[in-house]
């Protein structure tokens, strides 16, 4: 029997993790994880002192290549310049996203057409993930444009800016029939609302920190769904828990599927649930993706998830820890991380000092046996102490280092699932290689499961979409593919025009509207928008008409903008009010530029066209927690 889920009822507190012990090889001044970028010279984490121009010719890789698109040769834009600036921005004041485009926006690749994708795709997760990647392809150029070098994208990524305390948050505690315990967070919603199970990454916590934040602004702040983060089994908290360190979707999916069963099933729970749905980033998504093997085994009727999305994925283990303990400036990165780890947990976990000398820094020579050593222990125990009881693996038993890699590759198992999976990587991904995880899942599947979709974009890097393919893209994704998934119904889905006094302008017939972006400010009774529009008459450097260059990749001075303030109070009707500090103002901005779009006359999207707006579509209502 599984044992009733602890509640603790304070309010979450988070504070910052101390540093790790400075030595003669190492030094550290912050808690490094998966996201932080690193110099692809010295897979040393990076810092302000290493920017240059020259770093963003390379990628994180160090396999050679810029990835940088060369915008010099057709508008005069430098974009490493640019990418540098933001990366000096980053390091020292963080980034906060405001929820707009990265560049100019075409009516074909803004959200509302992805939105109609999803929802008119009956193909399954498999036929989603050809419809969207379609589009994708069409529209890589404009979703991305200035944010194609993976250094630069990462670290906007971990560095961003978002007071994650400032919600309604509890501290859950679950307690398996193996005396196993997983530490969560809650934020609940009012009402009956989706659940959405974020499962972390590795080395991850359910604590503040770079993935969470980004993840939860998507999750909970744009979306009417309620969130739970779990820490993972190689976090820290988790360890010192459980005294194991163990890793890999077979045991942390099982974990999933429970904690699912367990939250449906409590009566404080129960009745505000309306379904469940998976999210996991890298390792955790390999965690992710073996919870929809399980619930595709769970009786009809008691099968709690109703989807899953898995990025930047561990899909099959063995070949992905191998790669990042290689000797490359990945795997030196990658052994200061585990080393930020072991030695939190050196004596918490029995046999680990006999794996591992005491050191103030050990190679990765030294740590990939050991900590392989302790996943065949761990899964050893577990599966000989109380018989595995879980299809498809029902009294299964691991004894060796071959039972760990078998058990944990997805790819030898996607053929049993039937719950609806999308898998999205990014081709630049610099941990975890698409090569031998996402790509060998896609070429395996020949079509035979349309329960299984796998999508790529050009840009990403290590699970941050969002920069690399703009936040409104990931945003209306994640969003639109849990509600197909969903039985949730509500009329707070529904879209809703609202016409504000918009002082009326004529466009020329070369004059296109290629952008819009809404702010807001704490205790200002108004919702700013900032319209962008394209003139083809203008004069472009050179002195050549911007006429010869594409609306939404011309130089600056072909651009033109018109900024309006409308009384905040005129759109109550869709949840929005005055904010009452900068947490809320930005939360709502980021909202409005992914849920709310200016429209005609007759209704239509703004962009590419000549006629000015007349209202504003609201996607759904603004709905949060205070």
């Amino acid at each position: 029997m599984i044992k009733n889920v602890f509640i603790f009822l304070s309010f979450l507190t988070l504070v910052s993790c101390g540093s790790q012990s400075e030595n003669e090889t190492i030094n550290t001044t912050k808690k490094f994880s998966e996201v932080t970028a690193f110099n692809p010279q010295t897979g040393q984490p990076l810092t302000i002192d290493d920017l240059s121009t020259d770093l963003f010719t390379n990628d994180m890789d160090g396999e050679g290549g810029a990835i940088l698109e060369n915008f010099e040769q057709t508008n005069g834009i430098s974009e490493t310049g640019e990418v540098l600036k933001r990366a000096q921005d980053s390091l020292l004041f963080g980034w906060t996203p405001t929820g707009e485009y990265n560049s100019y926006i075409s009516p074909q690749c803004h959200y509302e057409k992805l939105n109609r994708i999803i929802a008119s795709e009956t193909g399954g997760a498999q036929g989603l993930a050809r419809s969207v990647q379609s589009w994708q392809q069409q529209c890589e150029e404009q979703l991305s444009r200035g944010h194609t070098n993976n250094i630069g994208i990462l670290l906007q990524f971990d560095n961003v800016n978002y007071d994650l305390v400032r919600n309604d948050i509890k501290k859950l505690q679950f307690e398996f029939d193996n005396n196993e315990v997983v530490k969560g967070l809650l934020a609940l919603k009012p009402g009956k609302r989706p659940l959405v199970i974020f499962q972390t990454g590795v080395f991850d916590d359910a604590k503040d920190g770079g993935v969470v934040r980004n993840y939860f602004m998507n999750l909970y702040d744009e979306t009417p769904f309620s969130v739970l983060v779990l820490g993972s089994n190689t976090g820290v908290e988790y360890v010192k828990t459980n005294h194991n360190l163990t890793m890999g979707g077979f045991d942390e999916g099982r974990q999933i599927v429970k904690i699912a069963q367990m939250l449906s099933e409590d009566p404080l729970y129960k009745d505000r649930i309306e379904d469940i749905h998976v999210v996991g980033v890298s390792l955790g998504s390999n965690s992710a993706l073996f919870s929809s093997l399980y619930n595709s085994y769970e009786p009809e009727g008691l099968s709690k998830i109703k989807s899953v999305l898995a990025f930047c994925p561990v899909v099959n283990l063995k070949p992905t820890m191998e790669s990042v303990y290689k000797n490359t400036p990945r795997g030196i990165f990658y052994g200061i991380l585990t080393n930020q780890v072991l030695q939190k947990v050196y004596n918490d976990v029995p046999g680990l000092s006999q794996l591992l000398r005491p050191s103030l820094f050990w190679t990765n020579q030294e740590i990939f046996p050991a900590i392989t050593n302790l996943a065949v222990r761990s899964y050893n125990q577990k599966t000989r102490d109380i018989p595995w009881g879980m299809a498809p693996f029902q009294n299964t038993q691991i004894s060796n280092i071959d039972g760990v890699w078998d058990f944990n590759n997805f790819i030898s198992y996607a053929e049993q699932v039937t719950t609806p999976t999308l898998v999205v990587y990014a081709k630049d991904d610099p941990l975890v290689k698409p090569s031998f995880n996402s790509i060998d899942l896609s070429q395996s599947l020949s079509g035979w499961n349309s329960n299984i979709g796998v999508l790529s974009f050009d840009n990403g890097s290590h699970c941050a979409f969002n920069l690399g393919e703009s936040w409104p893209t990931v945003s209306n994704l994640i969003r639109n593919y849990i509600l197909k998934n969903s039985s949730y119904q509500s009329t707070s889905l529904q879209d809703v025009v609202l016409e504000p006094d918009i002082p009326q302008k004529s466009l020329r017939e070369r004059q296109k509207i290629t952008k819009y972006v809404f702010s807001v400010k704490a205790k200002q009774e108004a919702i700013n928008v900032k319209v962008s529009v394209f003139d083809g008459d203008s004069i472009a450097v050179g002195n050549s008409r911007c006429r010869i260059y594409d609306n939404y990749n011309g130089p600056e001075s072909c651009y033109q903008s018109y900024s309006y303030s409308f009384d905040i109070q005129k759109f109550s009707t869709v949840g929005v009010n005055t904010p009452q500090n900068d947490f809320e103002a930005q939360r709502l901005g980021r909202w409005l530029n992914t849920r709310a779009s200016l429209v005609d006359q007759d209704g239509s999207l703004v962009l590419g066209g000549s006629r000015w707006p007349a209202g504003i579509k609201f996607h759904g209502q603004f709905d949060h927690s205070p």
